[in-house]
């Protein structure tokens, strides 16, 4: 028999992909990060990983994005989970607000990051109207 050895953590890999939903509500499919060995074994760790969003935009308004970074929309819900037996599990992110498509960045101290396929986050519902000037 062949035994094979796990080596030590040394990259994120993306088990199951981001899906954008409507803004305000929780992702259509939330993502799945699992640890691997640099032969690409699953590694049995234990360790934090953290999500990161980053924006889409058209080289035409790459210029803008530098000048308001602060003005970028955030990702929410909980960005940060403690991976299980080499598996981190995402189960809340969202966004606020819709922007032309969002890529996440996986992220594990020392490890190679995982980079997730963009995905679209649309316009949601109304919510209510503010009526600035009466008539």
């Amino acid at each position: 028999p062949l035994d094979v050895v796990v080596g030590p953590p040394h990259s994120l890999m993306l088990a199951r992909q981001p899906v954008g939903s409507l803004g305000g509500n929780l992702l259509a499919t939330q993502p799945l990060v699992t640890i691997h060995d640099a032969g690409g074994n699953i590694v049995n760790a234990t360790m934090s990983v953290s999500a990161m969003l980053l924006h889409d935009l058209p080289a035409a308004q790459s210029e803008w994005r530098v000048q308001h970074s602060d003005a970028l929309v955030p990702l929410r819900g909980t960005v940060t989970v403690s991976a299980a037996q080499g598996v981190a599990s995402f189960t809340n992110l969202f966004l606020n607000e819709w922007w032309h498509t969002y890529t996440l960045v996986f992220q594990a101290p020392g490890l190679v990051a995982a980079i997730s396929g963009s995905f679209r986050v649309a316009i949601g519902p109304l919510h209510h109207i503010d009526v600035e000037t009466h008539p």
